[in-house]
């Protein structure tokens, strides 16, 4: 699976639609606040506990579509989890208090994008609990639309979207559209051999030269060497760790460039 997301900017709603957007901006970010408290209190992480004990009561406290009061259920999990492993690990940790505004998650089946005759393409989604919904056009790019094309056409289909308003009060969907990656089977195997003079060399005839990589870690064991006989210790740590954060990014660039070498072969 590959799944690609979609930025867009929705065009300005009308007073109503901007009066009931607001609203499910609020009641969606007072909901995954309550579901964290509720975790808190039954001290759970489970989903299927959180559900059995709260959701009835979620149901009459907020006016919000189902799948929508689901997903903010998620929502306060997943920070829940977030702040336990941070403990765990003895780092600093608060459990937040969802004062800002939260992107309203709508799942993938309580929401529909159709094109109009026009070309303009529509999203409409549930504002509130019922079957109650409004549509908003979207000010879909060139590229937006090739994808959304995709998702008219069966090449992909639909997965979540996010929708919120940022600080300069415009409105943006984040849609995410999933694609079926076709794999073929390889044909063959190429062989690497990892050394110091060349980094990198596949059984293909392909080098990766290694002469620049020597050059500069030469230069800072140089470097190092001046700054340790100078005393300058707390120096020394952070060339250190500036030399391993370059090495990390060469190899990086050398594995993905192999890979894809791999790929457009057709080979393991």
């Amino acid at each position: 699976m590959q799944t690609v997301t979609l930025k867009i900017k929705l065009l300005p709603p009308n007073k109503g639609k901007l009066e009931k957007m607001t609203r499910m901006l609020e009641i969606y970010r007072q909901a995954c606040f309550w579901f964290l408290e509720q975790a808190e209190a039954l001290n759970t992480t489970s989903r299927a506990h959180l559900n059995r004990e709260t959701y009835r009561q979620a149901c009459e406290l907020f006016d919000l579509n189902r799948g929508t009061l689901q997903c903010a259920m998620l929502k306060a999990l997943s920070v829940r989890r977030s702040y336990l492993s941070r403990k765990q690990r003895g780092k600093k940790a608060s459990l937040p208090k969802f004062e800002k505004t939260v992107p309203v998650m709508v799942r993938q089946d309580c929401y529909s994008l159709h094109q109009l005759p026009s070309g303009t393409w529509v999203i409409k989604f549930p504002v509130s609990s019922g079957r109650s919904q409004i549509a908003v056009p979207l000010a879909a790019s060139t590229y937006h639309a090739k994808r959304l094309q995709d998702l008219a056409g069966g090449s992909c289909r639909q997965g979540s979207v996010e929708i919120w308003r940022d600080k300069s009060g415009e409105w943006y969907a984040a849609i995410s559209l999933v694609y079926e990656t076709c794999l073929n089977e390889p044909c063959g195997v190429i062989g690497v051999d990892f050394g110091i003079v060349k980094l990198a060399v596949l059984s293909n005839n392909v080098f990766f030269d290694g002469r620049q990589v020597r050059w500069r870690k030469e230069r800072w064991a140089e470097r190092r060497k001046a700054l340790q006989q100078a005393g300058r210790l707390s120096r020394v740590k952070k060339e250190s760790g500036r030399e391993q954060r370059w090495m990390r990014y060469i190899n990086h660039c050398i594995s993905k460039r192999i890979v894809e070498i791999a790929k457009a072969e057709g080979k393991v």
